[in-house]
């Protein structure tokens, strides 16, 4: 999808409940799939464009940031929103 996105010089938007877990998609521990996640978004120049540390996901006995967001276009260089920007 991502390189489908670039060779059509088109502007991709993803929303992903992916669970992962990494400090820079403000997450507060950092698993396997965080940091396989981020080395994806790093070697592919994705753009994080997370905003803050609002919960996603609320339960009784629970509060998470678990989605993240990338923008992906040729004509934007990418940059990373850090946590509470």
């Amino acid at each position: 999808m991502v390189d489908s996105a670039d060779m059509a010089e088109k502007t991709l938007v993803i929303g992903a409940d992916a669970n992962a877990h990494h400090s820079v998609l403000c997450s507060g521990d950092t698993n396997k799939r965080g940091e396989s996640l981020l080395n994806f978004i790093m070697t592919n120049n994705i753009a994080i464009v997370n905003r803050g540390e609002e919960p996603t996901y609320i339960d009784p006995t629970l509060k998470n940031v678990l989605d993240v967001t990338f923008h992906i276009s040729s004509s934007v260089h990418p940059r990373f929103l850090t946590c509470g920007e």
